[in-house]
């Protein structure tokens, strides 16, 4: 399972965008520190990113922008920069939703 496995990374940088700790709730809505450039509000879906990429400054913004992108979007991205690799959790109806990129798979430890 890909949500409790270890990654063995070489010459590689990882980092995760979400909004597990910080966050907000207004009037029993609950909007990420994320915010979406095109409304200027804080992203409202429930959504962590880890990004894998060859340095930490490309893997930290290709996992914030991936939170706002939609995973098309962010496939598209990615199969643009070479050694990049995402994993996208989604908390939809309670329950949560794990979507990969063809390449992430090959950084879990076996």
């Amino acid at each position: 399972m890909i949500l409790h496995s270890l990654l063995s990374l070489k010459e590689m940088a990882v980092a995760t965008s979400g909004d597990i700790y910080q966050y907000v709730e207004l009037n029993g809505k609950r909007y990420s520190h994320i915010v979406d450039p095109r409304t200027g509000i804080g992203l409202t879906r429930r959504r962590n990113v880890t990004a894998l990429a060859r340095d930490g400054t490309t893997a930290d913004w290709l996992a914030t922008a991936c939170s706002v992108l939609s995973w098309r979007r962010s496939l598209r991205l990615i199969r643009n920069l070479p050694g990049t690799a995402l994993l996208v959790s989604e908390m939809k109806n309670d329950k949560i939703s794990l979507k990969s990129s063809p390449g992430f798979r090959n950084y879990l430890q076996k």
